[in-house]
């Protein structure tokens, strides 16, 4: 007789008779005079911040607690020793009624990666190398015990970023989650790689609801455009995928200094978006051993629920017991970037008026990517000119090869008396050049359509100076 054999999964109520919390900020206990209270804590990129009304009618706390004190929640079901949630006060504002509520809001330890802005590049080395020696370089007091290997290779470069957005891109690069626990150490481990087996949410045990909890399809987008910058010119490329109906979603990244770095952003994004994780949210008691990113069950029979699924966020509730879990991460901006980013918008110069889709950026700060050295041009201060002892030169680039066939083409040039030099392309291999003006108002049609991206500029003129040139093609 031939056998079915099927995981069962009986979920055992815990005893909750010596459940227990405690609230210390700088050392005292406060849990008695605690009116109402909120700790999150999460994956880098949720809002992990805490705010704690605590009840002061007899003046005893009035300047007891100040900016950086260390708050304290514990929990668990056995006496309630077991650390949840630990950070520093951020601020004690004044209100009306100071002398009978006191409020603190404060922030878990994870905020300090907000704080710090990154100068770095890495050229071909791995995630989690990059990862510890980023945690080492600027988190002063700050560990990276549990950044798991990653051996994924990538080139990268990070200009005045902060210190969150660098994690975030590597999460992306490696396809990992990443959190900072309450020991200041950072975790990091390929999405949906770890797992729970010590807790599970149930309903109707340690649960009380489950809401929104699948995958919103009107989220994905499958055409992602990145703009990157070098040397005053955009970087830019696109990715998409085949579907009746594009959705577009835009990336400006100062990191991507090349169009192979912006393609590798605009992969990454683009196969996170065509894969999103399901999302939604479920409340109930207080639960401990949680961990952001872990795969947890949800068991809810009646609605047909029994599998794992990402955490991402948790908000302790006090003094009701009662806990909020978020699935997976939101898509909505945090509150605590907002300002940030709307900055960032206010001073992106980056423009594509023609829609190209693909580009190559050079800098004359070397000879990498010219074909003919020569000496009858001069680069210093990262500008090319031609020697005074010819009357022409012809600085030729070294090939792009295109992913896809070019079809359309502009040029932009930053540079002083660009007017003494002419410039002109092939895009394939047995092409004749084709003459192109240079931050034209038209786009160029390639006669030639090809893969093979060249740029050749002749310079005639002893005081054109050139910094830096863009190619940009669809």
């Amino acid at each position: 007789m031939v056998r079915l054999v099927l995981p069962q999964f009986i979920w055992f109520p815990q005893d909750r008779s010596n459940q227990n919390w405690s609230l210390t900020i700088n050392g005292v206990d406060v849990r008695d005079r605690v009116i109402n209270g909120k700790l999150s804590w999460g994956l880098l990129g949720e809002d992990l911040s805490c705010e704690i009304n605590l009840e002061n009618s007899d003046g005893t706390l009035l300047g007891e607690f100040k900016e950086n004190d260390i708050i304290i929640f514990k929990m668990d079901l056995s006496g309630g020793n077991t650390k949840q949630w630990e950070g520093e006060v951020e601020s004690i504002p004044t209100s009306y009624d100071s002398n009978y509520t006191l409020k603190i809001i404060g922030s878990h330890y994870s905020i300090r990666t907000s704080d710090i802005t990154v100068n770095k590049e890495y050229n071909n080395s791995q995630i989690s190398v990059i990862r510890k020696d980023l945690i080492s370089t600027y988190m002063t007091g700050f560990t990276s015990n549990n950044v798991e290997s990653n051996t994924k290779t990538i080139s990268i470069k990070f200009v005045n970023k902060p210190f969150i957005d660098c994690m975030i891109d590597l999460n992306v690069q490696g396809d990992e989650d990443c959190f900072v626990d309450h020991s200041k150490d950072f975790n990091s481990f390929i999405k949906g790689s770890k797992s729970n087996n010590i807790q599970a949410l149930v309903i109707t045990d340690n649960i009380f609801n489950i809401t929104g909890l699948g995958i919103d399809n009107t989220q994905k987008r499958n055409k992602i455009i990145v703009y990157g910058e070098n040397g005053g010119v955009p970087v830019i490329h696109v990715s998409t995928s085949d579907d009746i109906r594009t959705r577009e979603k835009v990336i400006t990244d100062n990191t991507a200094t090349d169009e192979s770095i912006a393609k590798g952003i605009a992969d990454a994004e683009l196969d996170k978006e065509l894969n999103p994780d399901t999302e939604g949210y479920t409340s109930g008691m207080f639960i401990p051993d949680l961990t952001p990113g872990y795969m947890t069950y949800i068991v809810s029979p009646g609605q047909d629920i029994t599998a794992p699924y990402r955490l991402s966020k948790f908000t302790w509730n006090i003094p009701n017991e009662d806990l909020d879990i978020q699935v997976s991460q939101r898509r909505t901006i945090a509150k605590l970037f907002k300002d940030r980013i709307l900055k960032d918008i206010g001073q992106e110069k980056i423009i594509n008026p023609f829609a190209m889709t693909r580009s190559y950026v050079i800098t004359f700060d070397d000879e990498t990517k010219i074909s003919n050295p020569s000496s009858n041009y001069i680069i210093e201060n990262g500008v090319i000119r031609k020697s005074t002892s010819v009357s022409v030169v012809d600085i030729i680039t070294l090939v792009k090869t295109s992913d896809i066939d070019a079809t359309a083409i502009n040029l932009l040039v930053i540079g002083n008396i660009i007017d003494g030099a002419t410039f002109s392309f092939i895009a394939s291999s047995t092409a004749i050049y084709q003459s192109i003006s240079p931050n034209s108002t038209s786009e160029t049609t390639i006669t030639s359509i090809g893969k093979y991206i060249q740029l050749k500029i002749t310079i005639t003129d002893n005081n054109t100076r050139i910094d830096t040139v863009g190619l940009y093609w669809r």
